[in-house]
């Protein structure tokens, strides 16, 4: 990315069945179903120079499976022991309805020209896609932070224990995200989930680390790829 480019960047994660929570890097935007691709094709058109994180598969190469990519292999062999960080096949995984509906991949009609896009191009002429996890990002910084123990598990039921969980996650990692204090004021207000807050936040960190050149990707944007914060161990 060059300074003049002056990018924008999206965290977004998504859901079929509540509400998707969006942020950009100031304050969180949080949408029902049908009111995320009016939104974002509205974002898109007035800053089309904008990186859209995503959290849900984008990409598959239908000649290799159309139930499992190997990025989907490689991050469940390596966070095996993770219950916490949710591996699944992309065949199985339930964001596939907004994912299409909204962005228009794997299929579907994107929104303001919006193309997937594995690294970054030098100039940007128009909004561009990448697939992240957040929930693999936290397990890299987990570890790095030197802690053994699994990954709390910040997608429990009860908004309670999914608070704990954040808050343990938190005192591990935060220092990984830069608009934390958005993040903190946020899960006090109740805006949203605290684990969709936390997801859409470190999307929009790894999605700021890409635009930055920062970013480690495994996979293609023509067999499904995953963007991550740090090197695959």
């Amino acid at each position: 990315m060059t300074e003049e480019q002056h990018l924008q960047v999206l965290g977004v994660d998504p859901a079929p069945s509540k509400p998707t929570v969006l942020f950009d890097g100031t304050s969180f935007e949080v949408l029902e179903p049908l009111d995320v691709r009016p939104w974002l094709e509205a974002r898109l058109s007035a800053e089309p120079a904008t990186v859209v994180a995503w959290d849900a598969p984008l990409a598959f190469d239908p000649a290799t499976s159309f139930y499992v990519r190997p990025v989907d292999k490689r991050l469940a062999d390596a966070a095996r022991a993770e219950p916490a960080v949710n591996t699944a096949a992309f065949g199985n995984l339930s964001h596939w309805s907004i994912t299409c509906y909204t962005l228009g991949f794997p299929f579907g009609e994107p929104p303001a020209g919006l193309q997937v896009v594995d690294s970054l191009p030098s100039e940007l002429k128009g909004p561009v896609a990448i697939e992240v996890h957040p929930a693999f990002a936290l397990y890299q910084w987990w570890k790095l932070a030197g802690r053994v123990a699994p990954v709390p598990a910040y997608k429990k039921s009860g908004r309670r224990k999914r608070l704990a969980a954040v808050d343990e996650l938190l005192e591990a990692v935060g220092s990984q995200l830069q608009a934390r204090g958005v993040l903190a004021d946020a899960l006090a207000a109740g805006t949203a989930g605290p684990d969709d807050l936390l997801d859409a936040m470190v999307a929009w960190e790894v999605g700021t680390r890409f635009a930055r050149g920062s970013t480690s990707t495994v996979g293609s944007a023509a067999a499904g790829f995953i963007v991550l914060p740090e090197p695959l161990q």
